[in-house]
């Protein structure tokens, strides 16, 4: 996004909502969520930066907001993490790479993120449950497109988007800052509990024992039936080969 003015900006926010690298906020969650029982919260990081003699704007990153301050930012991998997290993934891609850096991308049709809290005075554990459904976008290998490469890609997307989840989770818990679904998942589920450690939830998130687990589906090949070879054989078009077998 660049040489984005106020309304630009604007406009390009909404649109991100449809990326995963993004975690564009209203302005209303944001005052509900830092005047909420955890009273953290996250938004989009934007900075401006030279190209040759022009200004231009970027949306980069998330910051990190607690008790009212930026306490730490996430990268791109960590803000896709954040999205999972937070169950607002609505689209975008996912690349994966198999032998010698081939890459595979999945269109994402559809994600669903539970967070199933249990607390035990002060031990807190969590199940975090992903699904992801999508369709095969591209295949730069040399394989053939079937039930056991479906399955082996199906583990590599899981895998990349549990270790996005891990990432952003190990930062947020060394942080003691709490923008998942947590701590709101927990105070929905148990109320009274939660009053009981209210003042002491900055340390019982960073402490919780987080299991992460993510299951992908892929639900169609997309317009690919194929693996594209980059090095296939170009067939022969030379024009003057039937020229060449009249004068000999």
């Amino acid at each position: 996004y660049e040489n984005l003015t106020s309304n630009e900006l604007v406009s390009a926010l909404d649109q991100t909502k449809y990326a995963s690298e993004f975690s564009p906020i209203m302005v209303r969650e944001y005052f509900k969520k830092i005047e909420g029982p955890i009273q953290s919260a996250y938004i989009p990081m934007i900075k401006t930066q030279k190209n040759g003699e022009q200004e231009i704007t970027l949306i980069e990153g998330t910051a990190i907001i607690d008790d009212s301050k930026m306490v730490g930012k996430l990268n791109e991998d960590e803000t896709v993490g954040l999205n999972y997290l937070l169950d607002q993934v609505k689209g975008g891609s996912i690349t994966v790479t198999r032998e010698k850096r081939e890459r595979i991308s999945l269109e994402i049709k559809n994600a669903k993120t539970k967070t199933i809290p249990h607390l035990n005075e002060r031990q807190l554990k969590v199940d975090i449950e992903t699904t992801i459904e999508g369709t095969l976008a591209d295949n730069m290998t040399p394989y053939d497109v079937n039930e056991a490469f479906f399955k082996s890609i199906e583990k590599k997307v899981s895998e990349r988007v549990e270790k996005d989840m891990r990432e952003t989770l190990n930062k947020l818990q060394a942080l003691k800052a709490d923008i998942t679904n947590i701590g709101i998942r927990t105070y929905q589920e148990s109320p009274t509990k939660w009053h009981d450690v209210k003042s002491e939830w900055d340390n019982i998130f960073a402490n919780a024992d987080i299991s992460i687990h993510v299951d992908t589906n892929i639900i169609h090949e997309g317009l690919i039936n194929k693996s594209i070879e980059k090095h296939q054989k170009r067939p022969d078009n030379n024009p003057y080969r039937y020229f060449y077998r009249l004068i000999n």
